[in-house]
């Protein structure tokens, strides 16, 4: 008698693979497939996914994948956007969910948008019968999106990664690159660094930090997030509010809140210690360019810094990168991702405070 397996829809509860099963799984084993394609001398992307998971080459035609060939993941994948990508990053991005909660915007083509922000001036008024009407003039602000700039993330593997199993592949590049992604976006959003050639400013930018409550403790806390959201309250963004934090302050708010605040209370390590920052995700939009790029390579050299420089400079005396590596020397392999995104507050819908007392 053969053994019965139950389904996904039939378990009463989800096993591990289940909850992993994201609409992400296809990206990230088109990924691996081409790690392993790279690894094994006459192979290539699309063989390793034909070998290791072969529902996935049934979709319409497509090239092999090459080192130079741009794209290519998300047709394999099934068009994966870079929008999808980033959410898969949630809930380890704080950066991630708030996008999620704002206005996506597709900009594939796209340059710039201009999002229209209405005032917070005109209201409704009451009058006697017969009394003519108040008519206001409302002002329409225009807060621009874009361009859409490049994130982009390279992790070097060792080419005995290879020598594992698919399964062990797919999931050590895609958490690696999900981490990676995760705490290099939220340091980006998340930060008061102005916006130049090379990346949208941080939603801190131009702002100055409210004054945060003295004396510590509960009333302390209480006294924070009644300051940052009448702040919010005051240019019309009082309807959904979310709260970032560092770690430990989040998971201290957690406990004392009730659990409607509980639940738009996030926490990342990219947040300095006692920074709480209140964000209406209505007045944050986010814009994605073209589908995500990923491209291998193992026959290069690579400066193994996080603020890398050109590996020689002409000067007097010549500067020469350090710390650097030859991938064919070390037998390694490099994974880039390319992400082209961008993102935007409106004026007012973010408020923050630093050293928090409690």
């Amino acid at each position: 008698m053969e053994p019965f397996t139950a389904s996904p829809a039939q378990r009463p509860f989800p096993l591990p693979g289940d909850i992993r099963a994201t609409k992400l799984r296809p990206f990230w084993r088109a990924a691996a497939a081409q790690v392993l394609g790279e690894a094994e001398a006459g192979s290539s992307a699309y063989r390793e996914l034909a070998k290791h998971w072969p529902n996935m080459t049934t979709r319409a035609a497509t090239l092999p994948a090459t080192t130079t060939q741009s794209g290519w993941a998300s047709q394999l994948a099934g068009g994966i956007k870079v929008a999808d990508v980033l959410s898969d990053l949630a809930p380890r991005s704080a950066a991630a969910i708030l996008f999620e909660r704002g206005a996506l915007i597709d900009m594939s083509g796209v340059t710039i948008v201009n999002i229209p922000v209405p005032s917070v001036t005109l209201v409704p008024s009451f009058i006697q019968e017969g009394s003519p009407i108040p008519v206001g003039q409302d002002t329409l602000a225009a807060t621009v999106l874009g361009p859409p700039r490049k994130l982009v993330l390279i992790q070097a593997f060792t080419s005995e990664l290879s020598r594992l199993s698919a399964q062990p592949v797919e999931e050590i590049i895609s958490r690696t690159m999900r981490q990676a992604a995760s705490r290099q976006l939220d340091a980006a959003v998340f930060s008061a660094t102005a916006a130049d050639a090379t990346r949208p400013a941080g939603i801190l930018a131009g702002l100055v930090a409210l004054t945060a409550s003295s004396g510590g403790g509960i009333n302390a806390m209480v006294g924070d997030v009644r300051l940052l959201a009448n702040e919010l309250a005051a240019d019309g963004f009082g309807d959904e509010i979310l709260y970032f934090t560092d770690m430990g302050h989040a998971e201290t708010l957690r406990v004392h809140a009730t659990p409607a605040l509980a639940d738009r209370v996030i926490g990342s390590p990219a947040i300095a210690i006692g920074t709480i920052i209140a964000v209406a995700p209505g007045g944050v939009a986010t814009g994605f360019g073209t589908e995500p790029e990923i491209s291998t390579v193992r026959e290069t050299t690579l400066h193994f810094d996080t603020a890398p420089a050109q590996i020689g400079v002409v000067g007097a005396p010549n500067v020469v990168a350090a710390p650097t590596r030859s991938l064919f020397q070390t037998d390694a392999i490099a994974l880039r991702m390319i992400l082209r995104l961008a993102w935007v507050a409106a004026p007012g819908s973010v408020a923050y405070i630093t050293s928090a007392t409690w």
